[in-house]
């Protein structure tokens, strides 16, 4: 059997027809066309991206080395209205597609609020899913508008020295309400100096897959924030490593690899260089990516102006 046939055999068994449905109609046909706007776009030496991360808030339950969250004492985080305001401007551009984290995005109180105004909308929502019970799987299925993309970094002895003591059992508790829920989710795993080799094996993967989860999105580790942790960074030939590895298992995995850093020819790929992609702080900063907390404009200039804002920024 090959790959096509094994990951179209779980989306069907694992997934809500219906929530199948809304993904196709909400995420993958308006993400295809919002690329194709951005690179209209671009013909016209204009610069606006197809997608957003948004940070609701920078509140977090939990202090994993080297996130660059470095709130300290009352949280930062976006008001509704300037959540409205913000998606409304990016809609009317195209953009369907949005990535909603923190922090932790469920310690935003109105985060079902966000997805309820926007049915037109599909989100894809980071989360370490030790705050997911099962009411908030009964909001999922019922907006079917959002897929889960929990964190999660390894076994539960890798995973905890990183994340702290009892999320590993927390966070299988969580997958196994979303493949309950029928809810189609993800695993982000974060690539380091130490567990490179445990998140790299088909056991790994096997074991997200046995989790109900249909895709598993890596990242490399970044040192940044007030905790950076840079031994848990990767040497240039690790990363040359992890590169060869995803290659293996793409042949072996029975659901998608998603490589954030290369393409599907081998080449380097930074989504903020190529302005595919930018991310709102939770104090409205414009920023090229989550780790990189450093923004020159806000979603508040030019009279809330999104479009002129970012195609003008220097």
């Amino acid at each position: 059997m090959g790959f096509l046939s094994r990951f179209t055999w779980r989306l069907v068994t694992r997934v809500s027809p219906r929530l199948l449905f809304h993904a196709v109609r909400l995420w993958i046909i308006p993400g295809l066309r919002s690329v194709s706007l951005f690179r209209k776009r671009l013909g016209k030496s204009e610069l606006f991206p197809p997608f957003f991360f948004l940070s609701l808030t920078d509140a977090c339950n939990l202090q994993c080395h080297g996130c660059w969250i470095t709130s300290i004492g009352q949280p930062r985080q976006l008001t509704l209205d300037e959540i409205h305001c913000f998606i409304t401007q990016a809609k009317s551009h195209g953009n369907r597609f949005f990535v909603l984290l923190g922090g932790e995005p469920f310690l935003y109180k109105d985060i079902w609020t966000v997805l309820q105004r926007n049915r037109d909308c599909y989100f894809q929502i980071i989360t370490n899913a030790m705050l997911l019970e099962e009411a908030d799987i009964s909001v999922i299925q019922n907006a079917g508008n959002a897929t889960i993309l929990v964190s999660i970094d390894g076994f539960e002895e890798t995973n905890d020295a990183r994340r702290g003591q009892g999320c590993f059992r927390a966070i299988e508790a969580a997958l196994q309400r979303l493949r309950k829920g029928r809810v189609l989710f993800g695993v982000a795993t974060t690539i380091t100096s130490q567990n490179l080799a445990e998140v790299l094996s088909p056991d790994y993967v096997r074991w997200v897959d046995q989790n109900g989860a249909t895709y598993l999105w890596y990242y490399i580790y970044r040192p940044v924030g007030p905790d950076p942790s840079p031994e848990l960074a990767l040497s240039r030939e690790q990363i040359l490593d992890v590169r060869k590895r995803l290659l293996t298992l793409r042949r072996i995995s029975p659901i998608i690899i998603i490589d954030t850093y290369w393409d599907a020819d081998g080449k380097a790929v930074c989504p903020a260089a190529l302005g595919l992609g930018y991310h709102i702080g939770p104090s409205g900063d414009i920023e090229l990516c989550p780790p990189l907390s450093f923004a020159c404009e806000s979603i508040r200039d030019n009279s809330s102006n999104l479009f002129r804002t970012v195609n003008e920024s220097s």
